[in-house]
């Protein structure tokens, strides 16, 4: 069996398996080092600075083949705080079956609910050790949702708050026993639009 794909940011990003859209503002995903939730280096988005009422900004993965699996795993790390005043930015995580043509919201973590990994800061946050960061493993088991043209999109929706971290994204396939091979070629162009 082949190791799932994983992806850590500690090499050139974006690269062949992921594209960055940023839709309003001048502040986009980008490599940060010397925090991680694993490694050396994490993807960062500065929304500290962000005054917009409504901001989105995000990363879409390559093509996979999953025609051939009965469930795909999907699993990363973030760490994100509050400003003192409490806001809403929210992390969603979507699936596309057909390419990117559609998309399909498969979790949403927010602001007022889980998505802080930190006490509120007035301050830029930058997590300071594992215990700020934070992990979720999403299962897509309906077979309407596996197919040979598979993608996933981190999109990071922010409204005033503060920075936020994303780390060790790993997307892999089982046919139910283990990690399958996820050496499925790119069938589609990678990302032309939101």
């Amino acid at each position: 069996m082949a190791e799932p794909f994983s992806e850590g940011f500690e090499s050139d990003f974006p690269d062949d398996n992921w594209a960055i859209y940023n839709a309003l503002n001048d502040e986009d995903w980008s490599v940060y080092s010397g925090v991680s939730y694993e490694g050396n280096k994490c993807l960062r988005l500065r929304n500290f600075t962000n005054d917009e009422s409504s901001n989105d900004d995000h990363i879409v993965s390559s093509t996979f083949d999953m025609s051939d699996y009965n469930e795909v795993v999907i699993s990363y790390n973030w760490a994100y705080a509050n400003k003192i005043d409490e806001t809403d930015d929210r992390l969603r995580v979507y699936i596309s079956t057909n390419c990117g043509d559609s998309w399909i919201l498969k979790k949403m973590h927010r602001g007022y609910t889980d998505l802080p990994t930190s006490d509120p800061s007035d301050n830029p946050f930058s997590p300071d050790g594992d215990e700020e960061w934070t992990g979720y493993e999403l299962i897509i088991d309906n077979p309407a949702q596996i197919s040979s043209a598979f993608r996933v999109k981190f999109d990071f929706e922010g409204k005033g708050g503060n920075n936020m971290f994303l780390d060790n994204i790993n997307i892999y396939g089982q046919t139910g026993v283990g990690v399958d091979d996820l050496s499925g070629v790119n069938t589609c162009l990678l990302y032309t639009s939101p």
